[in-house]
């Protein structure tokens, strides 16, 4: 469960409306199966299977419905989705997503290192609306509210990191890609960024901060998956973000998260948002 209200992309609840009841939402409800020690395979409401070393694409919130597996083999592995986007009774135009992520991960001395590629195929992509988008991304002109572009993309992914003793325990860069082939224009989103602090902020007195800048074009993804925070989850803009996180108890974290984002074609048109997070997770 999760508090929230029907957007997969937020978690939030406002205290407003004269005290009235709020919302708790299924937020994960999937049945999965190891077979062997080196696959897994779920189906249901579940966590993103796609392993991304950043928020350009997919908002953290977001849990797809659909069917995953996960497989593993040594330093190598390999993920892949079929996604439900819709479904419309008596229409077989319902939209779906497939994906397929192979990557590798490896440790050498002090150093780790992580890579994925992933491609993105939809269908019926074009022939309906699709809820909860920022309404950012090119539309047909014929007044269906329908989008112009198919988003058959392909994204890279990758982090690199040090591994250190004391206050600083880890160092990394990471950074992420994505090309969206069918427009001809504003097809390209990339994000850049540096973190460091404790390995895992997981008990009190751990802590990590973060720094990136991205660049999101119009059309390079769908503008439905992106996080929410930075600007609305809209596509066609670019800015920073930075963040620190401080770990209060095992369960219990207090972020602060600060972004400055400006609209690519309009950099009159931009967004300071100070965002003051006490996130409890069990």
């Amino acid at each position: 469960m999760a508090s929230g209200g029907s957007d997969p992309r937020s978690t939030n609840q406002t205290l407003d409306n004269f005290f009235d009841t709020k919302d708790f939402r299924l937020d994960q409800a999937y049945l999965k199966w190891k077979p062997l020690d080196s696959m897994s395979l779920v189906g249901g409401k579940f966590d993103n299977p796609l392993w991304t070393p950043s928020d350009l694409l997919w908002d953290s919130d977001i849990t797809p419905e659909g069917a995953a597996a996960k497989l593993a083999f040594g330093p190598f592995f390999a993920n892949m989705g079929f996604f439900v986007l819709d479904e419309h009774s008596g229409d077989s135009n319902d939209p779906f997503m497939v994906t397929f992520q192979p990557g590798a991960k490896f440790d050498v001395g002090m150093v780790d290192f992580k890579l994925a590629a992933t491609g993105y195929w939809f269908s019926d992509i074009t022939k309906s609306p699709l809820e909860f988008s920022a309404d950012t991304n090119t539309r047909k002109d014929d007044g269906s509210d329908t989008l112009l572009y198919e988003y058959n993309s392909v994204s890279v992914g990758a982090e690199v990191g040090v591994n250190l003793e004391g206050f600083v325990e880890r160092v990394a860069l990471f950074g992420e890609g994505i090309y969206n082939p069918d427009p001809d224009e504003d097809e390209y989103g990339w994000l850049g960024g540096l973190k460091f602090g404790s390995k895992k902020v997981d008990e009190f007195g751990k802590w990590e901060a973060k720094y990136s800048y991205r660049r999101l074009e119009k059309d390079a993804w769908l503008d439905t998956f992106p996080d929410s925070d930075f600007f609305g989850g809209a596509t066609g803009v670019q800015g920073h973000e930075g963040i620190i996180s401080f770990g209060l108890t095992r369960h219990f974290t207090l972020d602060i998260d600060y972004y400055h984002v400006e609209e690519i074609e309009d950099s009159d048109q931009d967004q300071q948002l100070l965002q003051l997070d006490f996130v409890a997770k069990f």
